[in-house]
């Protein structure tokens, strides 16, 4: 807000009871005049929020200037470095009433001091988070994570060379079924858990179910019941039986028919016609 030099007021003048001094600080703030004029904002404050127009607050802010400058023509009054008072002029004065009435609003409006304090606010708490995580981020890149967070330091770390070696030469008679229970550390022993204990326990329950599942495998593989006195052959050639053209490759085709057996004339009937003729 600029201010008019040459509006000097005289360097004995005494600010009275009904000046409004702009400024901050305690002299601000308990001056009578400063008092006077909240009060005029307090009364004038539903007017100026239920404005329809611009035009029509304006109107207001010079209702409330010549309320101030009603008792002595002075009205608003600024001091300057030297401590000397200057009269404020015109357009500032209806500034500095207007920013009164957002003050007193600084929930509808944001350009009052309430909304310019909180925004400077988060705008420095904003910029001071970014700075604390780039800073984060960069330390936690660089430095190595300890052992000790998972693992005690009178117990070695198990190998997972160590884990599969295991698992390969265990026997199968030495493996029982691990129980659920056993994983899970109770309540007094909870400080004393440690992860390598989830890993022992881990690795026997998965040799437990590898071995109840090859056992399960071998329970469920039966051979078929043969007999012994029989022979799976013979029964093969009794149930299919035997093929007339098997039995004549089977014959040896060089050896000479056999004749009937006896000599009956009735079944030889080319015989029976040249017998005369033998004869």
């Amino acid at each position: 807000m600029a201010f008019n030099l040459r509006n000097y007021l005289p360097a004995d003048y005494q600010v009275g009871p009904h000046d409004c001094i702009i400024g901050r600080g305690k002299k601000c703030t308990q001056n009578p005049g400063n008092k006077r004029f909240r009060a005029i904002i307090q009364t004038t404050l539903d007017s100026y929020s239920n404005a329809p127009s611009k035009a029509k607050k304006s109107e207001i802010i010079m209702e409330v200037l010549s309320q101030v400058k009603a008792d002595n023509g002075v009205g608003f009054v600024k001091q300057a470095d030297g401590g000397r008072y200057i009269q404020v002029e015109e357009a500032a004065s209806r500034i500095a009433i207007a920013q009164a009435f957002r003050d007193v609003l600084s929930g509808t409006y944001k350009s009052s001091k309430k909304h310019k304090q909180i925004r400077h606010l988060e705008r420095k708490n904003e910029k001071k988070s970014q700075e604390k995580s780039a800073t984060t981020s960069t330390s936690s890149g660089c430095e190595p994570v300890s052992r000790s967070i998972f693992f005690s330091e009178d117990v070695p770390m198990p190998s997972l060379v160590g884990i599969s070696a295991a698992i390969d030469n265990t026997s199968s008679d030495l493996m029982k079924p691990a129980s659920i229970h056993s994983v899970l550390p109770t309540s007094t022993s909870f400080d004393r858990f440690q992860l390598h204990d989830i890993l022992n326990e881990t690795t026997s329950m998965l040799l437990s179910v590898e071995m109840e599942q090859k056992q399960g495998a071998e329970e469920d593989w039966e051979p078929l019941p043969v007999q012994a006195s029989d022979d799976i052959f013979s029964k093969l050639f009794t149930a299919f039986g035997t093929a007339e053209e098997d039995s004549l490759l089977c014959s040896n085709p060089f050896e000479p028919t056999p004749l009937a057996e006896g000599n009956n004339n009735h079944e030889f009937p080319l015989i029976n016609a040249f017998a005369p003729m033998a004869a």
